[in-house]
């Protein structure tokens, strides 16, 4: 009896993800959104607590700019300034991608201040956590760069990829609550990788998620040195700075898809605008 209730709650539960589809993932992700939000509102409201009585104020030091808040900035400007470029090549069709990318910046700029303030009283003890974890919009290719993968995926490769992204997440956050950073750097490597094998398969780019993976294995990768530097004391703001990422990359996915049909018109939209990260390099230079 028990075998066969087990056999239809399978087959329920199967029948339940199947209709509400994996684009959304909405049975299986909301559950693990909540667990990260809250984990990351409790980290910034015990940091800026800590802030103000160490300081005897009743509310946090203002926002600086630190290498966060400014990373986020150059996005928004430089999106901002190839906005017409884009738009003229695709007869307007960019511009909702173009204001995606700039209100990504400027909802990132609301956390990315209190993210450099925290990060700030370690690197005035010669920590340069966040400073260092964060790379320079100098990179970036130039607006007019051709897209040398054009693919566009379908529907059902889109799910696969959302379902992918999903189990990372999943194995992520696990590691994340434990401070893992060794795990995470190399969990980020491995699926970094099969990214880009699926990217290469089906000549296509997923530039926003890859970008992400390789920040969370790079900012893992240097939390390992920080967290001998500073005694165990930088741990709750790698963990923070890592749920971050995993927020973002709820959203990564739709924007490359979004941006895929312009590529196979010859438009680097999203490819053109996001840096490279030294992740794999570093690696090989830790011997992993």
């Amino acid at each position: 009896m028990i075998k066969r209730l087990s056999v239809i709650f399978f087959f329920f539960f199967s029948l339940t993800v199947w209709l509400y589809g994996i684009t959304d993932i909405s049975m299986l992700s909301n559950n693990l959104n909540d667990k990260i939000d809250k984990q990351l509102k409790d980290n910034l409201n015990r940091a800026e607590f800590e802030e103000a009585h160490y300081l005897g104020m009743s509310r946090p030091s203002p926002a600086i700019d630190g290498k966060l808040t400014q990373h986020m900035k150059d996005s928004m400007r430089i999106n901002a300034e190839r906005k017409p470029y884009y738009a003229k090549k695709s007869n307007n069709a960019t511009i909702q991608l173009s204001d995606r990318m700039i209100s990504i910046g400027k909802t990132g700029l609301m956390i990315g201040s209190k993210i450099d303030r925290w990060g700030e009283k370690f690197n005035r003890q010669g920590i340069p956590i966040i400073q260092n974890d964060v790379v320079s919009m100098s990179t970036i290719p130039a607006m007019d760069t051709l897209p040398i993968r054009k693919g566009v995926l379908t529907p059902e490769q889109q799910k696969d990829v959302k379902a992918q992204i999903f189990d990372f997440q999943t194995s992520m956050f696990t590691m994340i609550l434990s401070k893992d950073f060794q795990n995470i750097s190399l969990l980020a490597s491995q699926f970094l990788k099969k990214i880009k094998a699926f990217e290469e398969v089906n000549s296509c780019n997923l530039t926003m998620v890859r970008h992400l993976v390789e920040s969370v294995g790079y900012i893992a990768l240097h939390s390992i040195d920080y967290d001998k530097q500073s005694k165990g004391a930088t741990r709750r703001l790698s963990q923070s700075f890592l749920l971050v990422h995993l927020v973002s990359l709820r959203y990564a996915p739709d924007i490359d898809f979004q941006a895929q049909p312009f590529h196979k018109l010859g438009i680097g939209i999203v490819l053109n605008e996001i840096p490279q990260i030294p992740f794999e390099k570093e690696m090989i230079n830790t011997g992993n």
